[in-house]
């Protein structure tokens, strides 16, 4: 996998298919407070 430094704590890569699953895994959690606002249902249901 490619990186480039930005600085000593950050990086730009190249994503791959592999990172699909964790990144959506992390974006529903991060998001499912407006995702359930949203829609019909929640997870507090």
């Amino acid at each position: 996998m490619y990186k480039a430094a930005i600085d000593e704590e950050n990086y730009l890569a190249v994503l791959e298919p592999r990172h699909a699953k964790e990144l959506l895994d992390q974006l529903i959690d991060s998001s499912r407070e407006n995702i359930g606002q949203m829609a019909y249902f929640s997870h507090d249901n």
